[in-house]
């Protein structure tokens, strides 16, 4: 029989990651679970992760011939079932991989500091770390940071994957560096080695010059709300919802955030449909960084980065920061 114990509480400190301008987010849940941050030197990060083992799938004394348990090992906590073909691959050696891709690509990992978001039980995992050498201002006063992200799940939810993303410190918004590469993603059938980071972070640093080139034509690039009116209330409400799409317009028409506000009609009087950018919001504080009213590409790109990483699920967050060079491609088309 399969016996469900308590976990303890993952011993890492709580990082506040919002600017002071604004009201305290609720905790971020990936997937439904809590989600734990921690700032730390780069190496000393692999002690905190935590490890798992696959145990039959046992129940009353009957094995299920065709699964397997996942068990996180410190405190013997089920997370999920797997298939038998299922490859189980631990963070740390996603971890390692990732170190020995950057090494081999001559960065001394010695005093890279990065940022961990670990779940509670510790399935999923995400790991930020600044690549030196990269930084500039794109022409607005706002340095950007190139940063690798290393992702790994061990519940089938996240494929390890690792990726560039342009990181603007002042507000902490970000985007994919190759404004919307794949990024380099295995299943976990198969294994991973070194070789195949460092060819992809190769391929990729490769590509930093035509970032930095494109990010300064956005700037460069008006948009008008002539422009912008029709593609929140389509392309971006068709994505992402109205009434993100109306708090991504009032980003965009004042520089400062917005809540949505809720309205429910009744049998006498029933709401009509009305477009993204007409819908009612409750005005919080300035955005950092935000230039209002917008006037290009750029910093239209910012106000989507900002809305997609406040979003209280990281899974989201993730989703929308791919969704975000589609959004823009329609923008600009």
């Amino acid at each position: 029989m399969v016996t469900l114990t308590t976990r303890p509480a993952v011993q890492m400190p709580v990082i506040a990651s919002l600017p002071p301008a604004l009201p305290p987010t609720p905790a971020t849940r990936w997937n439904g679970q809590a989600v734990l941050t921690a700032h730390d030197q780069l190496l000393a990060l692999r002690a905190r992760l935590p490890t798992f083992s696959r145990v039959p799938f046992i129940v009353n004394g009957i094995e299920n011939p065709h699964y397997d348990v996942i068990v996180e090992d410190d405190a013997q906590y089920p997370v999920t079932t797997v298939s038998k073909s299922y490859g189980l691959m631990q963070h740390a050696t996603v971890f390692d991989r990732a170190m020995d891709g950057l090494a081999t690509l001559g960065f001394d990992l010695h005093g890279l500091h990065a940022e961990m978001a670990l779940t509670a039980y510790g399935e999923r995992l995400k790991i930020s770390v600044t690549i030196p050498g990269y930084d500039f201002d794109p022409g607005d006063g706002c340095p950007l940071v190139l940063r690798m992200n290393l992702l790994n799940s061990v519940d089938k939810t996240t494929a390890v994957s690792v990726e560039l993303e342009w990181l603007r410190l002042v507000c902490g918004n970000g985007m994919l560096s190759g404004i919307g590469a794949a990024g380099f993603r295995k299943a976990h059938f198969r294994g991973i080695d070194e070789e195949d980071i460092a060819e992809y972070l190769a391929l990729s640093l490769q590509q930093v010059p035509q970032d930095r080139q494109l990010l300064g034509r956005w700037l460069e690039q008006p948009v008008t709300p002539s422009r912008a009116l029709p593609w929140i209330d389509q392309p971006v409400a068709a994505l992402w919802g109205a009434p993100t799409a109306a708090r991504v317009w009032h980003i965009l028409q004042t520089g400062a955030d917005a809540t949505p506000e809720i309205h429910r009609g009744s049998e006498e009087a029933p709401l009509l449909p009305v477009p993204a950018h007409e819908r009612p919001v409750l005005p919080l504080g300035p955005v950092p960084g935000a230039f209002a009213p917008v006037a290009n590409a750029y910093h239209v790109a910012q106000a989507l980065s900002w809305v997609a990483k406040e979003h209280r699920n990281m899974g989201t967050r993730l989703r929308r920061l791919k969704e975000l060079p589609v959004l823009m491609h329609q923008l600009l088309a």
